[in-house]
């Protein structure tokens, strides 16, 4: 939840900026590469707070949902992060050229905030696409380090997913979750192999 807060803060900066920067471009017809880029930020800002609301919404409704497991987690981290490292390389390149430049920004008559607003978007996009590369980056390299012993891993609970929750889940065999301490894992967010006997399904759902 602390993750999805953030990216909630980091995703209504961005579209806030977007915003106030896009003003101070429609007061110049030549600064149409930069009202393009705005609206893309406004996009990607919306976009990102739409998607996390509607996992927030469905994971509160309705227990052991998709949207809570590793693997549905590395796709929307990965989509978010490719749209947000998008937007902060066109911002980079672009903007601070258009807005921050003395020169520009005497000619098209800009005031010094056009320069803060490009300069704020910058610093959020870069800022959440690190945070997103961050969090997709720790739990895929790990679930995809320790899924060669047990690709269950790929439907755990994000939720309770932690790197010791998976190197334990893969070293653990099934007659062991009970009796080892190393294997005190919560086994009820492993979803069952078919070849498991019914006898190891009871072990691994008490």
């Amino acid at each position: 939840m602390l993750f999805f807060a953030l990216s909630i803060v980091c995703s209504a900066v961005i579209a806030s900026f977007s915003v106030w920067n896009l003003g101070y471009a429609q007061t110049s017809k030549s600064l149409r590469q930069v009202i393009e880029v705005d609206s893309f930020g406004i996009f990607v800002g919306g976009f990102v707070l739409v998607g996390v609301f509607t996992m927030i919404f469905i994971e509160v409704g309705r227990k052991n949902a998709f949207t809570s497991r590793v693997w549905f987690d590395c796709i929307w981290s990965g989509l978010f992060f490719s749209l947000n490292i998008s937007l902060a390389s066109i911002v980079t390149a672009l903007l601070p050229s258009q807005m921050c430049s003395v020169l520009n920004t005497g000619a098209h008559n800009l005031p010094s905030g056009a320069c803060w607003s490009t300069k704020g978007l910058q610093a959020f996009t870069w800022l959440h696409a690190i945070v997103l590369f961050a969090y997709f980056l720790t739990i895929f390299l790990t679930v995809f380090i320790y899924s060669g012993r047990d690709n269950r891993l790929w439907d755990i609970a994000s939720t309770t997913f932690l790197p010791t929750t998976a190197i334990a889940a893969a070293d653990c065999d099934p007659h062991l979750l009970l009796l080892s301490p190393a294997c005190s894992i919560d086994s009820s967010n492993l979803p069952l192999s078919p070849h498991h006997s019914p006898s190891d399904q009871l072990m691994l759902r008490i």
